[in-house]
């Protein structure tokens, strides 16, 4: 573990293990795309199966989430992202435990998006009205301006985001309103959590950052609400939903440019609720 990945876990209390500790205690590996999806739970502790419902007399209005209002939390599942690095050669990563991506000659941009860092099956019937999620990205990266002249443009930008598998999606009425197709079983759904700066750099000008905050819930992945009003699903659907199993994959793009090296990786926990 480098030095910088040991400060992260001592300061902030968490214990985010590196990409190899986090296989090692898994003792599993990301299954092979064609493994997943679908996934069917052989055994699962399904908690409930009940329809949500509402306390009386509360409209959207008055707390903005009735179907959630006074259920209790229940967790769902942690979940830790493959290491992704920006380097200048990659010759010496070992694919196992990291995603290395070799960076273009400066100035030019480097783009990647690296799909199913980690994943987390969510049994149906674990939650009545809402996946909810705490993410934690931790982002190191270094500017380092190499051309010998000074540059007006270093960028990045860092973009998790979830591909969601349920066999509801998969009706042919279930149709995205952002492309009027059908979703085919999966949906791309982006975290209100993108990273972005621009900057100019002077002849050898470097500049690190160090990034390690948290976005919790709000809105939430997934709601009744929000798969009927934003995703366009038919009520019948959207009662549906949660009540199949769930398979969350884990994804990061971005691209940089005169950035000398990163690293980057986002540990993320999953909540539902219940009735009392």
């Amino acid at each position: 573990m480098n030095l910088f990945k040991t400060l992260l876990l001592c300061t902030t209390g968490l214990l985010f293990a590196s990409g190899l500790e986090a296989a090692e205690l898994r003792k599993r590996a990301l299954p092979e795309p064609d493994l997943l999806p679908p996934y069917k739970s052989s055994n699962s502790k399904i908690v409930s199966a009940a329809a949500p419902t509402t306390f009386a007399g509360l409209s959207r209005d008055d707390v903005g989430d009735p179907e959630s209002f006074g259920n209790h939390l229940v967790w769902l599942g942690l979940a830790q992202t493959q290491t992704v690095s920006l380097r200048a050669d990659c010759s010496g990563a070992d694919p196992t435990y990291e995603r290395c991506i070799t960076l273009n000659a400066q100035p030019a941009s480097t783009s990647f998006d690296e799909k199913k860092l980690d994943y987390l099956i969510i049994p149906g019937g674990s939650s009545l009205s809402l996946l909810c999620q705490w993410i934690t990205p931790f982002w190191q990266y270094q500017f380092h301006n190499q051309t010998g002249v000074a540059q007006p443009n270093a960028r990045i930008s860092l973009m998790p985001y979830l591909t969601i598998y349920n066999d509801v999606l998969n009706d042919p009425a279930a149709i995205d309103p952002g492309t009027g197709l059908p979703y085919g079983g999966q949906m791309e759904l982006g975290l209100a959590m993108t990273h972005m700066e621009s900057r100019s750099l002077d002849v050898n000008e470097r500049h690190m950052q160090r990034i390690n905050y948290s976005r919790v819930c709000i809105g939430g992945i997934i709601s009744r609400y929000g798969l009927e009003t934003l995703f366009g699903l038919p009520p019948h659907l959207a009662d549906a939903f949660l009540q199949k199993d769930t398979t969350i994959l884990f994804n990061l793009r971005g691209s940089a440019a005169l950035v000398s090296d990163a690293t980057l990786f986002y540990g993320a926990r999953i909540i539902g609720d219940q009735k009392p």
